[in-house]
């Protein structure tokens, strides 16, 4: 569900800044439960893609990323263990620093 919005949202079905339509409204739509559309909305929250204001809604933030641009699984999991790779280095750096203060 979160990627239909999200890809409705690149297709510029709905534009940066425009109002999203309600959860009951977009559940109607897409035929699916109101808490299936508000968990998408969360997802959509995290990404970056939209934001909710209590009491008003959710909008479309500015240029959504495409699924390619986001990076595939595998670039994903490189990333992670570089990073991971990184971490660890930066730990032992840091016992060294450590043990040469004592």
């Amino acid at each position: 569900m979160a990627e239909k919005l999200r890809q409705a949202i690149i297709d510029g079905v709905y534009s940066p800044g425009q109002k999203l339509p309600s959860g009951q409204e977009l559940a109607a739509e897409l035929g699916v439960a109101v808490g299936t559309v508000r968990s998408a909305l969360d997802l959509l929250r995290e990404d970056g893609v939209v934001e909710t204001h209590h009491g008003r809604g959710s909008f479309v933030l500015d240029r959504p990323e495409s699924s390619a641009e986001r990076g595939t699984p595998d670039e994903l999991a490189l990333i992670r263990s570089e990073l991971a790779e990184i971490n660890r280095r930066l730990a032992s750096l840091e016992e060294r620093l450590d043990a040469a203060d004592r």
